[in-house]
Formats: C-alpha cells, sequence, structure tokens
C-alpha cells in the first residue's frame, strides 16, 4: 500500500483498531450478556421466593395469634339454681349512666334526676348495684360513691329455669325476671312488677344498665 513498510504496518494496525472499536468482539460481549441474565434471573427468583416466605410467615403469625390460648370469650356458664347462689354486683357506675337508663326505659328526665338520689341512696357521683342470692332470698342494696351497701328490695323467690319471680317481704310487691349468662357474668331483664310503672322503671334502672359480676 505505501512504499514505507514501518508507515503501512502501523496503518494496518489503526486500521484494526478502528474495526474493533465500531465492531467490538461479539462473541464475548454475547456470553457476558447471557452471563448477566443468568445472574437476574437467579436474583429474581430469590427476591420472589423470599417475598412467598414472607407472605407465608405472616399468614403463619395470624393463624398463631387467632388460636393464642386467652384471647377467646370466657365459657358461658350453665344457669342453674346453685350457680345462681351468690352474691353479683354491677360495676362503679357514674350518677349519669344510671339516669340514662331510667330516661331509655321509658321515665322523664325530672323522674330521672329523682331516682338517682335519696331512692338510690344518694345523692352520690356513683353507685354499684348489688345482689345477693341465697337458697331463699332475693335481696338488692345499693353502694353510693363505694361506701356501705343500703338494703332495698328483700324477699323470697322462686327459680324456674330462666326465670326468678320474687316477692318483696314489706310490701308484697311481686316482680318477675329473666336471666341470661354472659360469660361468667349474669344479664337480668324484668318483665313484671305489680307495684306499677314507678317501681317498674326503677327496677329495670337497678338490673338493666350492666352486667352483674360474681362479687369477690
Amino acid at each position: 500500500m505505501f512504499d514505507d513498510p514501518r508507515l503501512d504496518a502501523r496503518v494496518r494496525t489503526g486500521l484494526s483498531d478502528a474495526a474493533e472499536a465500531v465492531e467490538p468482539a461479539v462473541d464475548q460481549l454475547l456470553a457476558a450478556a447471557v452471563r448477566r441474565g443468568r445472574r437476574r434471573r437467579v436474583m429474581g427468583h430469590v427476591r420472589s421466593g423470599a417475598a412467598a416466605l414472607i407472605v407465608a410467615a405472616a399468614l403463619v403469625g395470624v393463624v398463631v395469634t387467632l388460636n393464642t390460648p386467652g384471647t377467646a370469650a370466657p365459657p358461658t356458664i350453665p344457669l342453674t339454681r346453685t350457680a345462681l347462689i351468690g352474691t353479683w354486683q354491677t360495676p362503679l357506675l357514674p350518677t349519669a349512666t344510671w339516669e340514662a337508663t331510667y330516661r331509655r326505659v321509658g321515665g322523664g328526665a325530672a323522674a330521672a334526676r329523682a331516682f338517682v338520689g335519696r331512692p338510690m341512696g344518694g345523692p352520690a357521683t356513683t353507685y354499684r348495684v348489688l345482689l345477693k342470692v341465697t337458697d331463699t332470698t332475693w335481696a338488692v342494696s345499693v353502694s353510693p360513691d363505694g361506701g356501705t351497701p343500703i338494703p332495698g328490695w328483700q324477699g323470697g323467690y322462686a327459680f324456674d329455669g330462666s326465670r326468678v319471680t320474687s316477692v318483696e317481704a314489706s310490701f308484697g310487691c311481686r316482680a318477675t325476671y329473666q336471666l341470661e349468662r354472659a360469660g361468667a357474668g349474669l344479664r337480668i331483664q324484668v318483665l313484671a312488677d305489680t307495684c306499677g310503672n314507678d317501681d317498674l322503671l326503677a327496677q329495670r334502672t337497678i338490673f338493666e344498665t350492666t352486667t352483674f359480676q360474681p362479687a369477690g
């Protein structure tokens, strides 16, 4: 090509380098690309597997949580005369709570305010109702502000399945109650009271405000 052999060699080398720069070694680049693709697929499988394990662990955690002992509601105790005997009590609730029940069951606002005064042993800011049941007696008392319980209804009773009928000893009033177990507690609904509507409202307030729990 050129008369100078050294120049000709340099030109050939330069052209060869330029050709490699424009058209790099395809075989080498293809092999490298395949290796990179394989690594990406492997890492993708690893990430997918890890994600699946995390989801599975979360689901197992949910199942374990749902079946952890102590999270279930306490079992309901059958309602029998023997199980009924004992002392039951409500929480110490604010006066406004008892007043709200009185109004909910049909009493007026003024009558509700009057009832949570002296008839409940008050005035007080909180009240707790206690029910003591023996073999022969159905006895109710009210504790204002956590103090000494003040006796209320005291009388004999008859137990028939889920119902109690009690006759008050002093005035002869007869009241009928529907009883239902709520776990270890006792829900009481007043069905009837022969001493009139005012006494019925008072009894419904006392018994239907909240669930009674075993005392002590």
